[in-house]
Formats: structure tokens, C-alpha cells, sequence
């Protein structure tokens, strides 16, 4: 299943073209749509732009999709750049919410059709390019609230580049205009498609795996996890796994810890050895 977040319907449109889907018209809080591919059930939302709405969006799609877990979760958008050229696309590999200089590092585990570039999330557009990297407004809502419900190597936001400083896009500008919106985005399809096909053995991997299961249950039959710690848990246990697929239920649980903080601080020590190991 691939769940699709975007903030505009002009950002929408290329989407809805080419997977062919429809509006679910019995939807009053957020504009819908579902289709079916060959291998995959898509579903897209229209979140409005911010990352609250961001955030809320996702969450409605989560709650209407089926509450599946480990599904694959995209947020394409256009976005501004200091210099890169209109029309670039990137894949973002670090997503900055400027407001809180909260950081998210979206894992990438399967080969990008496009380079990557950090992603700073603004509170309002900004008429300046100063920051080094792509600009948005939902990015970092949208990580952060597609956390809860999947893993770290299946969210990734791809974002294209509608504005930079020689081309502004500030009030006495003016905005881009649905149709170049749409021209900007309808390239990107088929490379966006493969790209989600790529991250699909993955999510199968990860709701069929029992091995996450069982380390999990293990630790948290011997050490005290509060709500947040178990989903810190989940997501570190899902990352080892998407990082050395053929670890044994036995190599998750064999770490040794006297409470949760210890046992979460030594699989991230884990997973960057597992990481570096890769490399």
C-alpha cells in the first residue's frame, strides 16, 4: 500500500493522472482519492499547506487506509532553492522543522531515481534564499507524524524545485499557476512509481516479519516501556532489520540492559555499527 501526502490539488493533479484515481466523495474533512495499481492500493491526500495540516492529513489517511502499519509513505510537493534550476527534483535525506531546529533523517534503503538534498520546513514562506537547501511548509509535519505509523526507510518526501532566488516565488511575484505546478510534477511519475515499487519488498518484510515481534516482546517482558519508548522500540528494531534483513530474532534480542533508556541507547549504538558496516 503507498499512501501519498500532498498540500495542493495542483500538486495532486499529476498525481491522480497517472495512477488513474478517484475521489472518495463520502470525505468532508480532507479531499481523497484511491486507486489500484498493479501490486499496490494507493490512497492521496490533500492536507492544505503547514505542517499541522500536514500532520493532521496523515493521520486522517492512516485512520482511513485501515490503520496498517509499515506502509509506504510519500510526500511530493514543489518547494524553493537558493539556485538549483526549476524543475529539479530531489529526494530529501534530512528534513529541518526551522521552528523547533527539530532534525529527521529519512533512511534510504533503496536506490533514488534523484540526488538528495535537505529540506528545511518553514512556519511561512520566507521572500529570501538563505538557508543551503530546498524550502517547504510541510515536510517535517508530515515525517514526523507518518513516524507513528511506519518506518524510517518507508517515508521519504520529494520535493521539486518551483522557485529559486533568480525565479522567486513571493507575494509581489506571484504564485505558480496550477498548470506549471502540474507541469512540474508530471515528469517525475514513472521514476516516483519505480521508486515505490523498490521500497515494496520492504514494507512486506517488515508486516509479515515475527522477528520484530518476538525481540520486541522479549524486551518488553524484562525492562518498563512508556508509550513513547515502545515506539521507539518498534522503529529501532524495524531499522536493524531493514538495514541486515537476514538478522535472527535471536541477534534482536540479545542485548542486555538494565531499563528501556539503557536497551534504546545500545540499538542506536547497534544500528550505527550495522550502518557503517554497510557502507
Amino acid at each position: 500500500m503507498i499512501r501519498l501526502v500532498v498540500a495542493y490539488a495542483a500538486e495532486a493533479r499529476a498525481l491522480i493522472d497517472y495512477f488513474k484515481l478517484k475521489r472518495l466523495h463520502d470525505q468532508n474533512a480532507f479531499v481523497c482519492y484511491r486507486g489500484q495499481e498493479t501490486t499496490a492500493d494507493i490512497w492521496l491526500i490533500v492536507s492544505g499547506p503547514g505542517k499541522l495540516a500536514a500532520v493532521a492529513a496523515t493521520a486522517h489517511l492512516q485512520g482511513l487506509s485501515g490503520f496498517q502499519r509499515d506502509q509506504i509513505w510519500l510526500n511530493l510537493g514543489i518547494a524553493g532553492h537558493r539556485d538549483l534550476p526549476l524543475g529539479t527534483a530531489r529526494l530529501c535525506h534530512k528534513i529541518i522543522d526551522v521552528n523547533s531546529q527539530t532534525s529527521y533523517y529519512p533512511q534510504l534503503v533503496a536506490k533514488s531515481p534523484w540526488p538528495s538534498e535537505t529540506v528545511h520546513t518553514l512556519t511561512q514562506p520566507e521572500q529570501h534564499y538563505l538557508r543551503d537547501g530546498l524550502l517547504d511548509l510541510e515536510a517535517s509535519g508530515f515525517f514526523q507524524a507518518a513516524l507513528r505509523y511506519s518506518s524510517s526507510e518507508l517515508i521519504h518526501a520529494v520535493k521539486v524545485v518551483s522557485d529559486n532566488a533568480a525565479q522567486p516565488w513571493h507575494a509581489q511575484a506571484g504564485a505558480p499557476s496550477k498548470d506549471s505546478i502540474n507541469q512540474l510534477l508530471a515528469p517525475l511519475m514513472p521514476a516516483l512509481a519505480d521508486f515505490s515499487q523498490a521500497l515494496a519488498p520492504l514494507s512486506a518484510q517488515l508486516q509479515d516479519d515475527l522477528r520484530l515481534t518476538q525481540a520486541s516482546a522479549h524486551y518488553q517482558e524484562a525492562l518498563h516501556f512508556t508509550h513513547s519508548q515502545q515506539q521507539q522500540l518498534q522503529q529501532q528494531l524495524r531499522a536493524w532489520l531493514a538495514l541486515a534483513p537476514h538478522s535472527s530474532a535471536e541477534a534482536l534480542s540479545a542485548l542486555h540492559a538494565r531499563s528501556a533508556t539503557e536497551l534504546l541507547s545500545q540499538l542506536a549504538q547497534r544500528l550505527r555499527q550495522v550502518a557503517k558496516a554497510r557502507a
